[in-house]
């Protein structure tokens, strides 16, 4: 039990069931309004993380990258050594431009769940913008799983070709 807030559908007695509540509102349309109660909430619960994750994704789905970068740092606090906190702040700072801090942040994702797909694709978007291609092609290898030398050779074989095409 984390308490009671009451909210427009009535009282939350677990994180469970204002994580339902949430789910319901932001299938309605409602994202703002639960945005609202889940800040009521933290406010009363302020170590209840997994609210301050369901805040996350109602701001991320509203493109709140700012106060959604904020909500992220302070989560880590709570909880250091979720891989998936790590990769959704290297999302938001990716979405941001801010290049550096958001490969810092996949890097450690990449650490903490290295089983984990979805942070090394995320990462090799970054590599390919910062032209470093062939760690690029490696973590989209790590990312898709299996050995990948072939499309390494493939890839080294196109950079080549375009750039003697351009000289």
């Amino acid at each position: 039990m984390l308490g009671i807030l009451g909210g427009p559908s009535g009282c939350f007695s677990s994180v469970l069931q204002l994580y339902e509540w949430q789910c319901k509102q932001w299938k309605a349309g409602n994202v703002d309004q639960a945005i609202l109660v889940l800040d009521r909430y933290i406010k009363l619960h302020a170590s209840a993380s997994d609210a301050y994750q369901y805040r996350a994704w109602l701001r991320l789905d509203r493109a709140q990258y700012l106060e959604q970068s904020k909500t992220f740092k302070l989560r880590l606090q709570l909880k250091p050594r979720s891989y998936f906190l790590h990769y959704l702040l290297g999302r938001i700072l990716l979405e941001q431009g801010h290049l550096s801090e958001a490969k810092e942040a996949l890097q450690i994702a990449v650490r903490l769940g290295p089983g984990r797909g979805i942070s090394y694709l995320s990462l090799g978007i970054i590599y390919h913008l910062e032209a470093e291609h062939l760690l690029a092609v490696d973590a989209l290898c790590n990312g898709v799983g299996g050995d990948c030398l072939m499309l390494q050779i493939i890839w080294w074989r196109t950079i080549t070709w375009v750039a003697s095409w351009m000289l």
